[in-house]
Formats: C-alpha cells, structure tokens, sequence
C-alpha cells in the first residue's frame, strides 16, 4: 500500500474542516452565545459582546445571538454599544425578515436614544406581529413622547382590543385626561 502524497492529505484535511464549518456553523454559533452569556453572568460585558458578535459572524441569522447583543447593550447603555446594537438589529432584520423580538430590541435601544418616532414603529410592528399588549403599550407613550396624543390613545385602545383589563394601557388613557 503506497503513501498518501502530503498535498492530497491536506486537501483533504481541509475539505473535511470546511464541510464541519458548514455543516456545524449553527451549534458553534450558539455555543459562543453560551459562552457570552456566561460571561455576562459574571459581569464581563465586554467577552459577553465580543462572543456573540462573533456568534454572528458565523451565523448572521442567529437570533439568540442578536437578542443576547442587544440585551447586553441595554445593560451598559453607552451610546456605542447602543448604537452597534441597533445596527446588529438592523442587519439581522435585513437578512431574516420582521422579528417581533428584535424588533421590541430594537425599539428599547432607540427609545433610550430618545428617537421616539422610530421606537414607535419598531414597538407596532413588533406588536402587530405578535398580538403583544405590552408592545402596543411602549408603542403609545413613544408616540406620547412626541406629543401625538392620538396616536398614542389609539395604540393603547389596540392595547385593550387584546386585553380589555389590561392596567398599563388603562393607567395611560387615563394620563390623558390629566
């Protein structure tokens, strides 16, 4: 039996590790976010980010990666880990499509930025795609925010169209009327 020449040992070698990459890129994605959240746990932010960015970088449609990022965004609230959130949530929802999750993400980091306009878009959308009375709440008092009184009394009727004795969406009504 002859030798198998150095060259085609390599090639397959590395046949072998891009078949791997392609075939397990999810499982090694979700172990960095595992990861991330182990460091998040114990109060490294910064390993925690840097993981899960790596997350999506192997899988760019990864949504406990993004939803992990933008959580940990929140957490420190600095203008630049906001800002990189809303842009991993922005790629994210290019790549994958509307995304009640993310979208709701997405709308806490711009609502922290005081964009209320966006935020309210984020917040309907993401309450439209999910029936979620909560979102349709944040969603008013982002419009209230901006002075829009009736969009913000119509989005806390949708509220209550889902959820007639809901408190939150009751208590702001009646902020109107004060």
């Amino acid at each position: 039996m002859s030798r198998i020449p150095r060259i085609r040992r390599f090639a397959l070698a590395a046949l072998a590790l891009s078949t791997s990459i392609a075939l397990f890129r999810g499982d090694v994605a979700q172990a960095l976010v595992i990861r991330g959240d182990d460091y998040l746990y114990r109060g490294g932010a910064s390993a925690a980010l840097y993981r899960y960015r790596l997350a999506l970088r192997l899988d760019p449609r990864a949504e406990s990666a993004a939803d992990h990022f933008i959580f940990a965004a929140l957490e420190r609230r600095s203008p630049g880990d906001l800002n990189a959130a809303v842009r991993i949530a922005d790629s994210f929802l290019l790549q994958s499509g509307s995304n009640a999750t993310i979208l709701a993400d997405r709308a806490l980091c711009l609502l922290i930025e005081r964009r209320y306009r966006a935020a309210e878009i984020d917040f309907e959308r993401s309450a439209a795609i999910s029936a979620s009375v909560q979102q349709y709440v944040f969603a008013g008092w982002a419009a209230r925010h901006q002075g829009r009184d009736g969009d913000a009394k119509r989005l806390w009727h949708d509220a209550l169209r889902l959820s007639p004795a809901n408190a939150a969406a009751r208590r702001a009504l009646a902020s109107l009327n004060r």
